[in-house]
């Protein structure tokens, strides 16, 4: 069983940008019309690096939710005894670096199960962001205005 993981890994970690995006889809994030125009917020390189993340965080993602449900419920036995041993008698250094370990595998499935929607949730808040900036600039812009139209109207008053 343990070799055919990591034969699933290795393959999953082989594939290109290409193969990725095809496994896996077009980005379930916000539509284009919510992004920055272009020349504007991120570089290319930022971009490419983000796009780069995104496609990593996918794999270890698609990894995750390849975990056998067995597994899972073996993760939760073993993070709730280890919880209570810490709690009742404490932890050995050998105990406390597994139930951090088996913490952090935990972790990775539940992001698996719900990044994806973090994740459009995060880039909803970005966009919100950028269009408050937008707004707030242009009521600058327009109070500026105003005021010098307001200051002709005195000046030729």
């Amino acid at each position: 069983m343990a070799g055919s993981r990591s034969t699933t890994n290795a393959a999953a970690l082989t594939r290109t940008p290409s193969e990725a995006n095809s496994e896996f889809g077009t980005d379930p994030g916000v539509p284009s019309v919510f992004r920055a125009p272009p020349g504007q917020g991120a570089t290319s390189a930022t971009r490419q690096g983000s796009t780069q993340i995104t496609e990593s965080r996918r794999a270890a993602r698609d990894l995750a939710l390849r975990t056998p449900q067995a597994e899972v419920e073996q993760l939760f036995r073993e993070h709730q005894t280890l919880a209570l041993k810490s709690i009742d008698e404490g932890l050995t250094r050998s105990e406390d670096l597994r139930f951090t370990m088996v913490r952090w595998h935990i972790a990775r499935i539940q992001d698996a199960y719900q990044g994806a929607h973090l994740d459009a949730l995060e880039q909803l808040v970005e966009t919100n962001e950028f269009l408050a900036g937008q707004v707030a600039s242009t009521v600058d812009r327009l109070a500026r205005y105003l005021d010098s139209e307001w200051q002709e109207d005195e000046d030729s008053a």
